[in-house]
């Protein structure tokens, strides 16, 4: 997919902000290196490793290393490799020091994700340092967590790591089939080439080294709940949602006064206080389940539908309706054109039909001011016993099985960069950027260091403008530094808050030539060139004003080059300019 297409597209539907009530899903990803069967497993220097458990509707993702952490002597029960020994984070950019997971919904699918886990493993002298990032086009990475994190200890058996939270990271929610989540974990540190830093180990069955969290669901989802590691009891309090969107206010399940709470695992269960027989009766006895739908303050939703799981019985609820309010509960409309109809069959719950709104315009450009109450109402119950309500999830799954769908846009908009590029050109470096969207931008700061220096901010770009369209933007360093360079982007908000981007890198420069120019006697040029290699080049001659007076091609050498021009010149001053085939450009001024 197009990168600017899809970082407009994928705007729309979620913005990055910390949500007290976070995803917690289930795992859809694991590594373990522990084989049940044999009581053995990986020796830890293989090529590469698919996952060993995986979602049914994620690709499987496969575990593979970088060119700078190559497979050394192994480790039983792990999966493990050689860093190059680099002293910085920005070294092992440099080097491609790193471990790499895909992650790719299936066709037609979203994965939105929550939580990531390893365990580290270090031996003496090794790469003890790791940072996280992540990618969704494979060439621009945003970093995870808030610093780098260093491991002291060469326990064999490795150290479970804190947990990284990616539930409230706006790339890593309802990502689409088509777009691929490239994890990365680039480590440094190191002082020996023969010490190797990887993932294990797994020295028990279930065991795992790495896991990752989230769940896969068939439409965007603004809010969802999974009930499979609900245990039997009665849940008298509103139930929060196990996902909520960061841009939603914390979303829960609630009763009206018409129901009492009931015991039942795996769902979130009631009991009718009347035997309601007609939907009147339902209406007029509050036998309804609630939810709220408030977006926060700085956020536009848009709502499309809802997909449940219901569990009724014989004698329980036998129809239903859902309806809505715009005006906080004073009037409610119905979802639908029909009442939908129970086929009470499985104990373990039916999925009902998609109630899908997703052209009614009450739900479209929903802001804070804006609360949805979605109701549904239950009649036709012959009992006040039995026990009914969401769920159940016919396994322990971790899917949500009550969800309400839809997206949600941020009206602060973050800074969205398609790409950052950095290139040599004679003796300058040049530096292009473009963002896919922006608002509240003000400038950004281009930063250059090289290894062992400080850094230096070199110059400051103003913000171009707010909204979805794309910027471009451009930096000449006319004096960088001959050695090895980094430029990294400062993007700062009009409110002052910050982002800095992956650093990139310009290599170094062999010696650049030299260039002289002196005047005989007789009045011709002559111009002396010092080349580090033997290559073409142009010699030019042009005035102050810009006119080019002479122009030559000519074939350097190695080492001392004396070139006489034939062409007078009339007194005053010039520049005598070198271009040779590599970009390298040299100029110097002489008077005639």
């Amino acid at each position: 997919m197009n990168k600017k297409r899809f970082g407009k597209a994928f705007l729309c539907l979620l913005v990055c902000l910390f949500c007290l009530n976070k995803m917690v899903q289930g795992q859809i990803i694991i590594w373990t290196f522990y084989n049940t069967a044999t009581s053995t497993g990986t020796t830890g220097s293989e090529a590469q490793l698919s996952a060993t458990t995986v979602d049914a509707n994620i690709e499987t993702p496969v575990l593979t290393r970088g060119a700078g952490a190559v497979t050394g002597s192994g480790s039983a029960r792990g999966f493990t490799g050689r860093f190059q020994i680099t002293p910085t984070y920005y070294d092992a950019i440099l080097n491609d020091s790193y471990y790499e997971i895909k992650v790719a919904p299936k066709n037609g699918k979203y994965v939105s994700l929550t939580t990531l886990n390893a365990t580290l493993r270090p031996t003496s002298g090794s790469a003890n340092t790791y940072r996280w990032v992540f990618s969704l086009d494979g060439t621009n990475f945003i970093e995870l967590g808030p610093a780098a994190v260093t491991i002291t200890g060469t326990d064999t058996n490795g150290y479970p790591q804190a947990t990284i939270d990616l539930s409230s990271h706006i790339y890593l929610q309802n990502i689409p089939s088509g777009t691929t989540i490239t994890f990365r974990m680039y480590a440094w540190g190191g002082t020996v080439a023969s010490g190797s830093f990887g993932f294990g180990k797994s020295n028990t069955s279930g065991s795992n080294s790495i896991t990752i969290g989230g769940a896969v669901t068939d439409y965007p989802m603004v809010a969802g709940w999974a009930f499979g590691s609900l245990a039997s009891g009665a849940i008298a309090t509103p139930l929060n949602a196990n996902y909520n969107n960061p841009g939603i206010q914390v979303t829960s399940i609630d009763r009206g006064l018409g129901l009492a709470a009931g015991s039942l695992s795996r769902g979130y269960a009631s009991t009718a206080k009347n035997a309601n027989a007609t939907k009147a009766a339902a209406i007029a006895n509050n036998a309804y389940y609630e939810i709220r739908v408030n977006p926060k303050l700085g956020f536009e939703a848009n709502l499309n539908a809802i997909d449940f799981r219901f569990r009724s019985l014989s004698i329980g609820p036998r129809n239903y309706r859902w309806m809505y309010s715009k005006d906080n509960g004073a009037t409610f409309n119905e979802l639908g054109t029909t009442d939908g109809v129970f086929l009470l069959s499985d104990g373990e719950g039916e999925v009902s039909p998609l109630i899908d709104f997703s052209t009614n315009t009450d739900f479209k450009n929903l802001h804070n001011t804006s609360t949805i109450i979605f109701r549904l109402y239950l009649w036709g119950n012959t009992s006040t016993a039995t026990v009914f309500g969401f769920g159940r999830d016919v396994t322990l799954a971790t899917e949500p099985t009550f969800k309400v769908h839809g997206t949600v846009i941020g009206e602060v908009l973050p800074v969205d960069l398609s790409y950052f590029k950095a290139n040599r050109q004679g003796s300058t470096v040049k530096l292009s950027w473009e963002t896919a969207s922006e608002k509240n931008n003000s400038h950004f700061d281009v930063i250059r260091f090289e290894q062992a220096k400080p850094k230096q901010v070199v110059g400051t770009i103003s913000a171009k403008g707010n909204g979805l369209a794309a910027q471009q933007y451009g930096f000449t360093d006319f004096n960088p530094p001959a050695a090895t360079t980094y430029y990294q982007l400062n993007q700062i908000d009009l409110d002052g808050k910050f982002k800095l981007y992956t650093p990139m890198h310009v290599k170094a420069i062999a010696a650049a030539s030299e260039l002289k120019v002196s005047v005989n006697k007789e009045g011709y040029v002559k111009v002396l060139v010092q080349s580090d290699v033997d290559k073409a080049a142009s010699l030019s001659i042009v005035d102050v004003t810009g006119n080019k007076l002479i122009a030559k091609q000519i074939i350097l050498v190695k080492g001392a080059n004396i070139i006489q021009l034939d062409e007078k010149l009339n007194a005053g001053l010039y520049i005598a300019e070198l271009q040779s085939v590599n970009s390298e450009r040299l100029s110097v001024k002489f008077i005639y």
